[in-house]
């Protein structure tokens, strides 16, 4: 049953007064993600005729103008909005109810993502916030996502997820209200809060009606209201999201870094699809230390083989930042790797487009072994005829690259203070004067 708020607006009517269009969104809708399948172990859902009818019920619905305005767009011009995410929906359907239903939260919540991501992984805001719930960076630290420069767990569908579900009934708790906690989920707990300090306890409806919140979340509530109304009849609407049982996936660790390109090429399983699963991977590489990769249930013993195959490379990965002077070929000479390897990992990478503080991911390998790159060598105590102090005696391994990087200097400097031609090559045992 759908509750009744009667409102009287000063002048223009509410929903006039903002822009109400999701169509920017739609436009930028890429097609749906390979099937992400419920996680091992988990409870087949029932499949019920009647599903909405019995459990989409923990969240008052409002007879309001503004609820009604969306509802009429998302059964018209934007219904293929909600065809689309719904589509993706179907990705995440399992896994989410699950969640839902041990966390004890309404299972309404469902339909969240769809005014958040489209159910998109990779989505990412104007603000910064990303993956399919939206999570701001500081907002997903408490629910154990962790943001490195090798993964965004926001993006991590099963983390995120179990978080979204957390944060979004810890706040329930505080307002023991869902409009007020799903207006709190979009402009923040704490803007909420003032507000109540200040004006009372009223209601999200009548915060609306008086201003007092930014005008997105203003919105927020009824798109959400409106969206259940429509995306809730599938069956009705010819949506395609239907309730049968999807298939499992398993979570196979891997404990060193690879690339999940080449590990699916060595297993034979294609490498979009494996990527879709692990979005929250930046570059597609597992951090170092270990990661537990999701796969297709169907994957998991094929995976497992590939990681044993001698042909997989063990590769060590690194973040290097470009400074001043840094140039594709140095990078080759210090680092051991092949320019054209270098630029395979960033985009194919042209020597004459590097730019100051720009991200190149380096791969190191060598003979299948996990080899750390050749780091600038330290002046070692140790006598050596025809130096001052405070010369260098080069180490085996040294560049002149590396070594203006570790007295903070430049190429230029250092043949200059010791005379050397363009085209000289240091020598294990050579005397170097650093530059003043």
């Amino acid at each position: 049953m759908r509750l009744l708020v009667t409102m009287v607006f000063l002048g223009t009517p509410l929903f006039a007064q903002f822009a109400t269009s999701d169509m920017d969104i739609v436009a930028n809708l890429q097609p749906p993600e390979s099937q992400i399948l419920a996680f091992e172990g988990s409870a087949t859902l029932a499949i019920e005729p009647n599903y909405f009818t019995n459990w989409f019920q923990s969240i008052p619905d409002i007879d309001h103008p503004l609820v009604n305005h969306y509802e009429r767009l998302y059964r018209t011009t934007q219904l293929n909005y909600i065809r689309i995410s719904l589509e993706r929906a179907r990705s995440y359907k399992d896994l989410i109810f699950q969640i839902l239903d041990e966390l004890g939260a309404p299972r309404e919540l469902f339909f969240l993502p769809i005014i958040e991501s489209a159910f998109t992984s990779n989505a990412t805001s104007r603000v910064g916030a990303a993956g399919i719930w939206q999570f701001m960076p500081r907002s997903a630290v408490p629910y154990d996502m962790n943001i490195t420069m090798w993964l965004d767990e926001r993006r991590d569908f099963l983390k995120s997820t179990r978080g979204a579900i957390k944060k979004l009934l810890d706040e329930y708790q505080i307002f023991k209200d869902w409009h007020l906690t799903l207006a709190a989920y979009n402009c923040g707990v704490a803007r909420i809060q003032r507000i109540l300090n200040t004006h009372g306890p009223i209601s999200f409806w009548e915060m609306a009606e008086r201003r007092l919140l930014p005008r997105e979340t203003i919105h927020y509530v009824p798109k959400f209201l409106a969206v259940v109304r429509v995306a809730s009849q599938a069956g009705r609407m010819d949506l395609p999201l239907s309730w049968e049982s999807e298939s499992q996936y398993a979570i196979v660790h891997i404990p060193f870094q690879a690339d999940l390109s080449q590990l699916a090429r060595v297993a034979g399983v294609d490498y979009q699809r494996l990527r879709s699963f692990n979005r929250e991977l930046l570059y597609g590489i597992t951090p170092d230390g270990g990661h537990d990769l999701k796969v297709p249930l169907e994957w998991e013993e094929t995976i497992k083989s590939a990681l044993a195959n001698p042909e997989l490379s063990r590769l060590r990965f690194y973040i290097h930042r470009v400074r001043r002077g840094d140039t594709l070929s140095a990078l080759s000479s210090h680092f051991g790797v092949p320019t054209t390897m270098i630029q395979r990992y960033n985009n194919n990478v042209a020597p004459n487009r590097l730019r100051l503080n720009q991200t190149l991911i380096i791969p190191i390998v060598h003979g299948g072994r996990l080899t750390p790159p050749p780091a600038p060598a330290a002046p070692i105590a140790r006598s050596v005829r025809n130096h001052e102090p405070g010369d260098y005696v080069v180490q085996q391994g040294d560049t002149l690259w590396s070594l203006s990087r570790q007295w903070n200097t430049s190429v230029e400097a250092i043949k200059q203070a010791n005379n050397l031609g363009s085209s000289h090559s240091l020598r294990a045992g050579q005397v170097l004067k650093r530059p003043r």
